[in-house]
């Protein structure tokens, strides 16, 4: 009876202990949000109003982006996910803290490609810098963010007069009157 007894407290202890037990806990994700916009300085012409003086922005609006974790992009790196944008430049996502950068799919071209389709050739108004520069590009992401709790995130390109977001032409044109 003294035998039953020990073994039936020894089973309950022993059963017990599961409820004691750590749990894994699961991967929070968060809730982001995530407006991207373009900035645009006021680049001379027709006297402009008093807000459009001190430029403008614009959502980057149906841009689609790579979404990487972490904070430098290696070649050959895959995205986790691909992202739209909508027209108002907004996307909501669930990501698990840490930190993250987009980079423009169309960075995911053939050096050839990229530089074909982000350089005027033959328009006189511009000169294109060498092919290093559009590689250097072409390699960088165009935003970071870290994430750490539910959140709204803005991010901000900021564009040049007659050249827009592209860091690999220079305008060499009339400036504006």
């Amino acid at each position: 009876m003294h035998a039953l007894v020990s073994f039936t407290a020894l089973s309950l202890l022993i059963g017990s202990c599961s409820v004691f037990k750590p749990q894994k806990s699961a991967r929070s994700l968060r809730d982001v949000a995530i407006q991207v916009v373009v900035y645009t300085p006021h680049c001379g012409g027709a006297k402009p109003t008093e807000t459009y003086q001190m430029g403008f922005t614009e959502p980057l609006a149906t841009k689609q982006f790579g979404l990487y974790r972490g904070t430098v992009y290696r070649d050959g790196m895959q995205p986790m996910q691909r992202i739209t944008l909508n027209e108002q430049g907004n996307c909501a996502l669930k990501l698990e803290n840490g930190f993250y950068f987009l980079m423009d799919e169309e960075k995911a071209l053939p050096l050839d490609e990229f530089i074909a389709k982000n350089s005027l050739e033959n328009n006189p108004l511009y000169i294109r810098k060498e092919d290093s520069c559009f590689k250097e590009w072409q390699q960088t992401p165009d935003f970071y963010f870290q994430i750490e709790s539910d959140t709204t995130i803005l991010l901000q390109k900021n564009a040049k007069c007659w050249t827009g977001t592209n860091p690999c032409l220079g305008y060499i044109g009339p400036s504006a009157p």
